[in-house]
């Protein structure tokens, strides 16, 4: 156990260095640091960044997020199985998971 926790290690190590999801920041509000973390992965990727076009869409996409929360949409685990393909989906990996 100690040796698979050890090789472990250098993989959490580079969790520390990671930024948060583009999508995940969005949807918290924190639109600032996700246009970072878009810059940032432009600028590795070595491709084109408008900041004022990916910011919009960031917005956009913030404030879809807000909208749907104020509605008060709650989602349950019953969810999961509405819809012939979601029920049929959801009961497979079920089966797999507990085989």
């Amino acid at each position: 156990h100690f040796i698979c926790a050890i090789l472990c290690l250098p993989f959490l190590v580079g969790y520390l260095y990671l930024p948060e999801s583009v999508r995940w920041l969005t949807v918290k509000g924190r639109v600032d640091e996700a246009a970072k973390v878009i810059d940032q992965i432009a600028r590795v990727n070595k491709k084109e960044y408008n900041p004022e076009k990916c910011l919009k869409k960031i917005q956009k996409v913030a404030q879809r997020e807000k909208e749907h929360q104020e509605k008060g949409n709650k989602y349950s685990y019953v969810d999961v199985y509405r819809g012939w393909k979601m029920a049929r989906l959801t009961l497979t990996l079920q089966f797999v998971w507990f085989t």
